[in-house]
């Protein structure tokens, strides 16, 4: 007899010690963003970012994921110079992954954290991640 065999297609999932996040599925039409083009701004913006890293003892890992978050955000906002993007388009940002790309709490937090040192350290602007990213049960 003809037997149909089931096609099984496993997502690809991170390389290396990252947690699974089922966010990271539909996370993968969003990685175009990743195969854009970045301006010179944009470029720089990353270069001072990881210069920064040297004076603060951050792992690996979150070097590797604030800067693929940032570069995210400026691919999002692909006519705005990082210099000139503000607190409200960052958490705009942050309001699509939410809504529309439907990731984690987890990702969303970790990209607001990513928006974080950026604005302070690198533009020297006041940043504040949204409160209801930590509950009603965190004072940030």
């Amino acid at each position: 007899p003809h037997h149909r065999q089931a096609l099984l297609v496993e997502p690809t999932l991170p390389v290396g010690n990252e947690f699974y996040d089922p966010s990271y599925i539909a996370f993968q039409n969003f990685n175009d963003y990743g195969k854009k083009n970045l301006t010179q701004f944009a470029i720089n913006a990353l270069q001072r970012t990881s210069d920064l890293f040297a004076l603060g003892e951050y792992s690996e890992g979150t070097k590797r994921n604030y800067l693929q978050e940032l570069r995210y955000l400026f691919t999002h906002y692909p006519d705005t110079r990082p210099s000139h993007l503000t607190e409200k388009m960052a958490v705009d940002y942050l309001i699509y992954l939410s809504k529309t790309l439907q990731c984690s709490k987890v990702k969303t937090k970790m990209a607001s954290q990513s928006f974080a040192f950026f604005f302070k350290h690198v533009l020297k602007k006041e940043y504040h991640s949204p409160k209801v990213l930590y509950g009603a049960h965190c004072n940030k």
